[in-house]
């Protein structure tokens, strides 16, 4: 008998061990499950706030996107092509106007005149430049 009871307070034993090892093991774990519960919560509020700006961003970017595809659409391009056409021409035209009078300037006429005015002021250059 005596040794049975020793068996039973042996066993006893063992199961208090157990039973204190599985306490601590509950214990991590509700402390990792504490951790895990601060960890996402602090990742919720740190990174719902841009992800809101982000999705409002986002937003905005494609509602801007439909206005100017629906302008694109109701656009006349082929009036703007003629309009660019014309403008081209008519630039085209200027600049021919522009060269035809630049052509009509008689150059020996210039340099003679040039001449003239040149000889004209020297004198006046000269007596100028005396009082220096």
């Amino acid at each position: 008998m005596e040794e049975t009871l020793k068996r039973l307070e042996e066993a006893e034993k063992e199961r208090t061990k157990y039973t204190k090892r599985q306490y601590y093991m509950s214990a991590v774990a509700a402390a990792c499950c504490l951790l895990m519960l601060a960890l996402i919560a602090s990742a919720y509020f740190t990174l719902m706030p841009r992800l809101r700006s982000s999705i409002s961003s986002i937003d905005r970017t494609a509602q801007n996107l439909a206005q100017v595809s629906q302008e694109l659409s109701e656009a006349d391009l082929t009036g703007m092509v003629h309009h660019v056409d014309q403008m081209a021409v008519t630039s085209e035209e200027g600049v021919r106007n522009a060269l035809e009078k630049i052509d009509a300037i008689n150059i020996d006429e210039l340099n003679g005149a040039i001449s003239a005015l040149s000889d004209a002021v020297t004198p006046f250059a000269n007596f100028v430049r005396s009082f220096r």
